[in-house]
């Protein structure tokens, strides 16, 4: 049997040093992975409440559309950043913030408006998944 000789003495606890602090760094980057995902999930479902909120003010010839979507936005957890109405379409971009080192927000954007009949949405004329989508006749 080999005796320690004093040169090997802690060794083992500086390995388990490492390893906690290693254990650490995973655990602290897994954390702000998952938070940076919850946060553009966040943007994302605030930006497509604002924009079919906004839609929906549109078709009800609503003179402000963006400021319900800026009140939905808020509601959320987001601020609009950029609320665009185009034709019947609103266009509408959200921003949540995020506490992380090396990035300060995440940003989303989302369209909203009525489908015109025949046109080709998510490979069928009306249907997306298993809902379907009602058509507006334009004059």
């Amino acid at each position: 049997m080999e005796v320690a000789t004093a040169k090997d003495e802690g060794s083992g606890t500086m390995a388990g040093v490492a390893l906690i602090a290693l254990v650490a760094i995973l655990a602290l980057v897994a954390a702000s992975a998952g938070q940076l995902l919850i946060k553009q999930r966040q943007a994302r479902t605030a930006a497509d409440l604002s924009a079919l909120s906004a839609a929906v003010q549109i078709r009800a010839f609503d003179d402000s559309p963006c400021g319900t979507a800026r009140e939905i936005g808020k509601a959320n957890g987001a601020s609009v950043v950029h609320c665009f109405i185009e034709d019947e379409d609103s266009i509408v971009e959200t921003a949540v913030p995020v506490s992380l080192p090396f990035i300060d927000e995440v940003w989303r954007t989302s369209r909203a408006g009525p489908v015109q009949c025949g046109a080709e949405v998510g490979g069928s004329a009306h249907s997306v998944g298993t809902l379907t989508r009602q058509c507006v006749r334009s004059p």
